[in-house]
């Protein structure tokens, strides 16, 4: 009868957080190249929410790719930063 009981609870705490915290999240990936077309690993590529100020910041991999998971919805202004390259930004 306790199994039954707390499994019941899970099911309604499960319920109750997806309510109160619904999951509207995207994702911002993508490459990081130079103008002759090659990959620039160990880029820093920064997203903020220009509405919020919040910022996340990764690092490009050996091919130059990148991902910025779990991003909330809103406008976002994405800058790319390595020693040696001018700096790029996109809003």
């Amino acid at each position: 009868m306790q199994r039954l009981r707390l499994g019941v609870l899970a099911l309604a705490w499960i319920g109750f957080a997806s309510i109160a915290y619904p999951q509207a999240f995207s994702s911002l990936s993508g490459v990081v190249t130079d103008s002759s077309g090659a990959a620039i690993p160990g880029a820093q590529v920064s997203a903020s929410n220009l509405e919020t100020g919040a910022e996340r910041t990764v690092e490009t991999n050996e091919q130059g790719l990148y991902t910025i998971p779990l991003l909330p919805p809103g406008l976002y202004q994405v800058a790319v930063t390595k020693e040696g390259f001018r700096s790029a930004i996109r809003d």
